[in-house]
């Protein structure tokens, strides 16, 4: 290859490519290298020690291009320089060129660090002479030192130049000569940022729960905080952290010991056992505890009236009196025991509107558990007269039912001084003894009680009987002699071998005559429920006696079933029947005896029952028919009892110990 020697003109043109480049008017401003080591100030070095910062510096990139003024350093609001300690100096440096001191920066050899003036917010350098003659200078600041003014709220801004030195390619208040960041502090308290409500009920999630944060001692929020663990303590609202502790047991999620998320705590549940007012104390080692705003925990308000009755029945007129039964339904709705009955009767249409004019009824009795037979017999009424019967239940509270259904009966005619059906006439005059004699059909092996009460008498009394006669097949004859003459009210009451009760009553008139026989009585069945709460799998099963050779009949709701049994010579029955077409809910159930000529006997007491949604009722702990969330809060609440009584009831497997396999049972059974 031959190499040709390049003539002068395309030399000139080749200068002036290299010298118009945009590489070379690329290198022609002032390169800026900000300062480093500000990017996390802590707040905790507030009023303390400063930070050391490396640069800024300024390098040439043409001569003369850092011009003869003042060139300012201005700190970010929020910082302040130290203006004690190492006085700050620039450090002149040749990065170019060659020849006399003088062509440097203020004519100073290189290398050396020239003094500068100084304030909290500003360093002042004075550029007095420029560089010349092809020599370039770099200036770097040095022992530069800033700490943030205040702990909060937390500072963040760049250094930038002003003053009267023109730079190329720097711009007074825009140029950024270093990025100055202050960061939170250690941790140093615990602070509750979102109080928790300030009304509860025992056993219920609070419906503000409370968030904790981890603040350092400005008040900023740790968020780089991961590793903090919270312990909350429940104290008598009258205490401070440390003080006589609640009586009742605090449950969370997350629970104690639990680890901050970025600082932060965000409880998801969190409720208390016992009635008082308490405050909830948060701590951890080493830093300052937290104690929220008082909550006054109180039992769960009673807003549950009980279950409308639904099947008042009456029954035995007479000319003045008859029976009034129906079953007991529950404090809260079908659950538990009633506080009081609220009778009433008129001779027209009872309605919620008009029920509380209608005539009350006093002696009535004390609700039983839900569930059970009541009766009583209502005396003082009109012969052949037409009334309305109606009947409300109230609990503690008081909240009340609504009314009952409205059954209506009549009374018989005045007979005056003819005996009463099923008596016989005496031949004796009056104000000798009389005599009361009941016979008919039981069960085998039951036992016959007699009640009576006077017209004038509130309370029944057993009385004494002159003899009783119970044979194995149930037939019987019981009797009372010695009964002065006046108005009575009987109750026969009949208990089987397995002490299940069913009674009739009977109004007997010895005014005016001396003998009151009853015969052919065909006692009603006893009555009871293998289960009372059924889930839609179960069956509803009833068991019970009545005479032998008789058949049960059911009725559920006052709607005849289907299914009958025929007793045994040991009056014994099992009645079994579906339940899969009834509605969720309460249902009252009763049955009836016919005997092989057809002849029927009164019903028996009226028995409830529940149907419910669930496969596995024992889940449902609030008795609604539902396992959802309500359910969850409680099994959480149980499950961290240290009572061992109450931690049983979430035993869901049923083998005696509360365990995860529980949790697994529950979170089967769970609507969400």
């Amino acid at each position: 290859m031959t190499i040709r020697p390049v003539k002068k003109k395309w030399l000139g043109l080749v200068t002036v490519f290299l010298f118009f480049s945009p590489a070379y008017f690329a290198r022609a401003t002032a390169i800026v290298t900000p300062a480093t080591g500000g990017s996390s100030i802590s707040a905790d070095t507030t009023g303390g020690a400063y930070t050391s910062l490396t640069g800024p510096a300024i390098a040439e990139g043409l001569v003369s291009e850092i011009n003869t003024g003042t060139i300012i350093l201005n700190v970010p609001s929020g910082f302040v320089f130290d203006t004690g300690g190492t006085a700050p100096t620039v450090l002149v440096t040749r990065i170019a060129g060659s020849g006399a001191d003088t062509r440097n920066i203020n004519d100073v050899p290189s290398g050396t660090s020239i003094a500068v003036t100084i304030s909290t917010t500003q360093i002042t350098f004075t550029v007095t002479g420029a560089t010349s003659n092809g020599v370039r200078n770099s200036l770097t600041w040095q022992n530069v030192r800033v700490r943030p003014a205040a702990g909060t709220p937390l500072a963040s801004g760049n250094i930038t130049k002003t003053g009267t030195s023109a730079i190329s390619g720097i711009t007074n208040g825009t140029s950024n000569f270093g990025t100055l960041t202050e960061v939170v502090g250690a941790t140093s308290e615990l602070v509750v940022t979102t109080q928790p409500s300030a009304d509860a009920t025992t056993g219920v999630v609070f419906s503000v729960l409370p968030v904790v944060t981890v603040r350092d001692q400005f008040g900023s929020t740790v968020t780089s905080d991961n590793a903090t663990t919270i312990t909350r303590t429940a104290v008598l609202s009258t205490q401070l952290c440390g003080g006589t502790a609640g009586s009742g047991i605090l449950s969370s999620t997350p629970a104690i010991g639990a680890v901050v998320s970025a600082g932060v705590m965000a409880y998801t549940a969190m409720q208390y056992s016992a009635t008082e007012s308490i405050k909830i104390c948060f701590s951890s080692s080493g830093i300052t505890s937290a104690l929220s705003t008082a909550i006054n925990v109180t039992e769960v308000p009673d807003t549950t009236a009980p279950l409308a009755i639904s099947n008042l029945a009456l029954s035995s007129p007479s000319n003045s009196a008859m029976v009034v039964s129906w079953t007991a339904p529950g404090d809260d709705d079908s659950t538990g025991t009633a506080t009081t009955y609220d009778l009433r009767y008129a001779t027209s249409v009872i309605t919620a509107g008009n029920f509380s004019s209608a005539t009350a009824v006093t002696g009535e009795p004390a609700p039983s558990v839900a569930g059970s037979s009541e009766s009583m017999s209502v005396s003082g009424l009109l012969p052949s007269t037409t009334y309305y019967f109606a009947i409300q239940t109230s609990d503690e509270v008081p909240n009340t039912s609504t009314i009952s259904n409205v059954p209506s009966l009549t009374t018989t005619l005045d007979t005056g001084d003819s005996p009463d059906d099923g008596s016989v006439a005496s031949s004796g005059g009056g104000g000798q003894p009389t005599t009361a004699t009941f016979s008919g059909q039981a069960y085998p092996a039951s036992t016959i009680e007699l009640l009576r009460r006077s017209f004038l008498e509130d309370i029944y009394h057993v009385t004494p009987t002159e003899s009783v006669s119970i044979k194995e097949d149930g037939t019987f004859e019981i009797s009372q002699a010695a009964i002065l003459s006046a108005e009575y009210f009987y109750i026969l009451q009949v208990t089987d071998k397995d002490g299940r009760k069913t009674m009739m009553s009977f109004e007997a008139n010895l005014l005016h005559q001396s003998n009151f026989t009853v015969k052919d009585i065909f006692v009603p069945p006893t009555l009871a429920l293998v289960h009372t709460l059924l889930t839609r799998a179960d069956d509803l099963q009833l068991i019970g006696y009545g005479a032998p050779g008789s058949t049960v009949e059911m009725e559920i709701d006052t709607i005849p079933q289907k299914e009958t049994e025929l007793l045994d010579e040991k009056g014994y029955y099992v009645l079994t029947k579906s339940i899969t077409k009834l509605s969720v809910g309460a249902h009252y159930v009763r049955v009836r005896l016919v005997d092989k000529d057809g002849r029927k006997s009164d019903f028996s007491a009226t028995r409830a029952f529940k149907k419910s949604l669930l496969a596995a009722s024992r889940a449902d702990f609030n008795n609604d028919g539902a396992v959802n969330i309500t359910d969850w809060s409680v099994f959480l609440f149980r499950w961290g009892s240290e009572d061992p009584s109450l931690k049983s009831t979430v035993d869901l497997d049923g083998n005696g110990v509360v365990d995860i396999f529980d949790l697994s049972v529950f979170l089967n059974k769970i609507e969400i």
